[in-house]
């Protein structure tokens, strides 16, 4: 049994290497998300890249094919003269998540979006790695001892973070001509 699994094996990386091509890597065929878009690469070979929530935005449509690990797109949308030429990008496929890099793309629209994206199937909850928080000292660290309140604004806000300052015996007056309740003052330009 082992024996004609490894021949099995044997004989198909033996075709892969004579033939100087790589194993295709599949995309998946489900519509894909990333941010506002949505991606599908039909079976059929069609292709459509669409905004949603984006009123207004053209979506691309198209055809797609696969060459080792390399997409190319060829679709109508964007800038006409922009987007004639087809589109090359690496990828990289993973339990359904794809990930693009462009290797050339003349169209700028869908090069924005596809270059450097990260996609996965569409209604799967993206997964938010846990944080973890390190203490880097040995030393706790301490609080100012509390002063007295009295012209004290040693936190946001002044005293009990209450933003009032009593007892300041403030001006209720002032005249600028005469200097009267003034200490300072300085132009403004």
């Amino acid at each position: 049994m082992r024996i004609r699994f490894f021949a099995a094996f044997a004989a198909a990386l033996s075709t892969v290497l004579l033939s100087g091509q790589s194993p295709a890597v599949a995309l998946p065929t489900g519509p894909l998300g990333f941010g506002a878009f949505v991606a599908q690469f039909s079976s059929d070979g069609t292709f459509s890249l669409k905004g949603r929530y984006l009123g207004g935005w053209s979506p691309f449509t198209g055809t797609w094919k696969v060459t080792a690990a390399e997409v190319e797109l060829l679709t109508a949308g964007g800038d006409a003269r922009e987007c004639a030429e087809p589109g090359r990008y690496r990828f990289h496929a993973d339990s359904g998540r794809v990930t693009f890099d462009a290797v050339a793309d003349g169209c700028s629209e869908r090069r924005m979006i596809m270059d450097g994206s990260s996609w996965r199937p569409v209604g799967e909850a993206d997964t938010v790695p846990e944080r973890r928080f390190v203490l880097t000292t040995t030393k706790r660290a301490s609080l100012p001892r509390a002063e007295a309140a009295d012209g004290s604004w040693a936190s946001f806000r002044g005293t009990h973070a209450a933003g009032v300052a009593d007892g300041q015996n403030l001006p209720d007056s002032w005249d600028g001509r005469v200097r009267r309740n003034i200490l300072w003052r300085t132009p403004i330009p």
